[in-house]
Formats: C-alpha cells, structure tokens, sequence
C-alpha cells in the first residue's frame, strides 16, 4: 500500500534533513505521485515526522496551525524560514561572513 511506503521513507529522514513531497514519491517508487504523499501524511501516527517533507523548492506549503507547527518543528532542528522557504542555519551564517561584493565596471580605469 503506497500510505504505508511513504510513510516508512518519511520516517528515514533524519533530524535537522528534509525531503520535498515529490523525493518521497520517487523513492516509494511512484515518481509522479507527490500529491499522494501530501494525502498520506494528512493524518499519520505520531512516529512519522512529518514536519521534514516539504514542497519544492524548500517551501512550507501548509497553511494555518499546520503550518505554523511545521515552521516551529524544522526551527527547532537548526532550519530557519524566509517567508515560506527554508534556510539552513549553517548557510544563513556562511553567507553573512563573506565580504561584500564591489560592483565595478569592467574595462574602468584603475585609480590608487
């Protein structure tokens, strides 16, 4: 039964990973069945995580209080959310310790 496959994928994902709706579907087996992993995850018993399956993209496609509980669950194992797309806390610390890009024009004289 697809249900029970996609949930047994769901819960492989590790603490602090995810894996878009149509990741879980390919690996059951069903490559266009992402859709149907949204239904499977609706209403699933409490060992399933199913706060680490998002949509593509990385984005928290739930809406409401399901929504919420998904945002809080993913901060809580180091994602930070931008509007509705995931950020790793690593890569959101990385990219703020690179120097800033100059803009210059190409072929502009060099001034000392």
């Amino acid at each position: 039964m697809k249900l029970e496959e996609f949930r047994a994928i769901v819960r492989c994902i590790e603490r602090g990973q995810v894996m878009t709706y149509a990741q879980v579907a390919a690996a059951a087996g069903y490559p266009t069945g992402a859709r149907q992993v949204v239904w499977s995850l609706k209403a699933c018993p409490p060992d399933v995580p199913w706060h680490r399956v998002v949509g593509k993209g990385l984005e928290v496609r739930l809406s409401g209080l399901p929504g919420l509980e998904q945002i809080t669950r993913l901060e809580l194992e180091g994602w930070r959310v931008r509007g509705r797309k995931l950020v790793r806390l690593e890569e959101e610390s990385q990219s703020q310790l690179k120097a800033p890009r100059t803009t210059r024009r190409k072929n502009a004289a060099k001034t000392w």
